[in-house]
């Protein structure tokens, strides 16, 4: 048994293949533009759920690193404090020796330098 083509039937078959190539351009276009190859969670379902976990998992993440921040400017104040303490005590405790201060205090005396300040 032979099918007849007609040159009807041809021309609505390209047409249809070539609607079909230019959606998928448009498509590839658009993922190209947006970056990202899930435009809409009905394009790839479980690669949806995937990106929205992942999302999440980014999120807290970021709190934890937020967290960590401020743990470090926390501990970055409080030493500061602590140093200019120490510094204070050791300052009062031998002023009569200047030359005997740790160099981190900012008020030693540099004792052939009477008068400036490190």
């Amino acid at each position: 048994m032979s099918i007849r083509l007609t040159p009807a039937m041809v021309t609505s078959a390209t047409l249809n293949d070539l609607t079909a190539s230019l959606s998928a351009i448009e498509r590839t276009t658009d993922e190209l533009s947006s970056g990202t190859t899930i435009l809409q969670p009905s394009d790839n379902p479980y690669g949806a759920s995937q990106v929205i976990d992942l999302q999440s998992q980014l999120d807290g993440l970021s709190s934890y690193e937020s967290d960590a921040q401020n743990g470090i400017a926390w501990e970055n104040t409080a030493s500061g404090g602590l140093s200019s303490m120490a510094c204070g005590r050791t300052m009062r405790g031998r002023a009569r020796h200047s030359s005997s201060l740790p160099a981190r205090c900012p008020g030693r005396l540099i004792p052939w330098r009477t008068g400036s300040h490190t």
